[in-house]
């Protein structure tokens, strides 16, 4: 099985993409990747870069070229690339961002390797504005950057960034069919793969998310922002287990904290799940922990 994918999304990104993939080509791995792009109609000269570099890179370029934008039809791009993910881990980068660090996805394998329950994992990440390359932003915030968090953890708020982030590949195996129903999908997609272990945290600083005037996400307002979130929060509530549903769903009415009956019910599962998330992967962990002894790798 290929072990990681790197899906890069990409409309009219022309001034950054280069910056981009050469970012991912720079990787220093012990494994093979695959870059799988997916461009949405861009009019800029996006595709012919796209064409540049997969002539240059036939082995790792995967590309989906779309003729019509699908995004203006209301189909959620990740919907349309979800079938196309193969390997056992899958990063993310978006056309206008970029990586700092070389090793930023050996060091996530590494960590997602040596803890089986961990299902996500995202670097830190540098928020700046593209005119002045000041530093607008560190992100995760301080009090998110733990090095394990849970499901229930991102009810408040999303704490994680799609260009920083790998996930379990088969931690979702397949979207939800009213996927598209919602204008906020990495925060949707993110959390239903939470559910199935712990979120991981590396203390590295290897993404620079690019603030600008036609960013997706910076550039509405902050009430189609909030109102963007909280679609998502009743959203994932409809999917969460019990009784972590309860959390959610306050948070999508804006009602954080829960009553103290919830979060002593929450309490009591997120303690049940940690005690099963550290015997389910025991097992594994320990194998891991014995072929690099041994200088085995995957």
């Amino acid at each position: 099985m290929l072990k990681v994918q790197v899906v890069v999304t990409t409309f009219n990104h022309a001034k950054y993409l280069a910056q981009t993939f050469d970012s991912i080509l720079a990787q220093e791995t012990r494994h093979k990747f695959q870059i799988l792009v997916h461009d949405d109609a861009s009019t800029d000269g996006t595709r012919d870069i796209i064409q540049d570099y997969a002539s240059r890179h036939p082995e790792v370029f995967n590309c989906i070229l779309q003729e019509e934008n699908q995004f203006q039809q209301g189909h959620r791009i990740a919907k349309l690339v979800w079938p196309h993910y193969t390997a056992q881990y899958v990063a993310y980068l978006d056309g206008d961002d970029f990586w700092t660090r070389t090793d930023k996805l050996q060091r996530q394998v590494d960590f997602m390797d040596a803890h089986p329950r961990c299902m996500i994992s995202q670097t830190r990440s540098v928020f700046f504005d593209n005119e002045t390359g000041e530093v607008l932003e560190h992100f995760p915030p301080e009090d998110k950057r733990r090095r394990r968090r849970y499901f229930e953890d991102l009810a408040p708020a999303n704490f994680l960034l799609s260009s920083a982030v790998m996930h379990r590949r088969d931690a979702l195996p397949e979207l939800p069919p009213d996927f598209s129903e919602i204008g906020f999908g990495d925060y949707a997609k993110f959390a239903l793969i939470a559910r199935k272990g712990w979120i991981g945290y590396l203390d590295i600083e290897a993404t620079r998310y690019r603030i600008h005037k036609k960013n997706m996400w910076y550039g509405k307002p902050y009430e189609e922002r909030l109102k963007k979130t909280q679609d998502v929060q009743g959203y994932v509530a409809r999917y969460a287990p019990k009784p972590f549903d309860a959390v959610w769903e306050a948070a999508s009415r804006g009602t954080l904290p829960v009553r103290s009956k919830v979060r002593r019910a929450c309490k009591r599962a997120r303690l049940l799940r940690i005690a099963g998330d550290e015997f389910r992967g025991f097992v594994p962990k320990t194998v891991f922990t014995i072929r690099q002894m041994l200088g085995l790798r995957h």
